[in-house]
C-alpha cells in the first residue's frame, strides 16, 4: 500500500532540477570542495567514471543523479555558519586568517594585525575581568 505522505516528483519537477544541475555546477563544487574524483562519487553513491562522463558531458544529468548532488549541496553548505555584522555579498574572497577573540575566545577575522578583541564590549569584559584577578 502506498504511503499517502510521500508523493513522487512531478516530472515538471525532474525537469527543472536536472536543468538546475549543469555539468559546469558539479564540477565547480567539486572542485571548491576539493573533493578528487573518487571522493565526489563514494559520496553521491557513484561510480567515478560516471561522475567523469557528467562532467565532461557524455552523459545528461539524471533526476536521482541531480536529487543526490543537491542534497549534498545543501548538507555541505548548510553546516557553514557565517555572522557578520555588514551585508556580504553572495561570494566573498578572505584574505586573513581567523583567529580567536582574546575575550570571548570566538573565531573571528580581526581588520587589523595587533588587534586581540572582536568589539568593544567584549574588550571591557576582559578588562574587568583582568582587574579583578589583580585585585585577589
Amino acid at each position: 500500500m502506498p504511503n499517502p505522505t510521500k508523493s513522487k516528483p512531478k516530472p515538471a519537477d525532474a525537469t527543472e532540477m536536472t536543468q538546475l544541475v549543469t555539468r559546469a555546477r558539479v564540477r565547480q563544487f567539486r572542485k571548491r570542495r576539493l573533493f578528487t574524483m573518487r571522493e565526489f562519487a563514494y559520496a553521491l553513491g557513484y561510480h567515478a567514471n560516471y561522475i567523469r562522463a557528467v562532467e565532461c558531458g557524455a552523459l545528461p544529468v539524471s533526476r536521482i543523479f541531480a536529487t543526490k548532488f543537491l542534497k549534498l549541496e545543501q548538507d555541505t553548505y548548510s553546516k557553514q555558519i557565517i555572522q557578520s555584522r555588514y551585508i556580504l555579498p553572495r561570494e566573498v574572497l578572505i584574505l586573513a586568517k581567523a583567529r580567536k577573540c582574546a575575550g570571548c575566545k570566538r573565531s573571528v577575522i580581526l581588520p587589523y594585525a595587533n588587534q586581540k578583541y572582536c568589539d568593544a564590549t567584549c574588550r571591557a569584559r576582559a578588562t574587568k575581568t583582568k582587574r579583578k584577578e589583580v585585585r585577589q
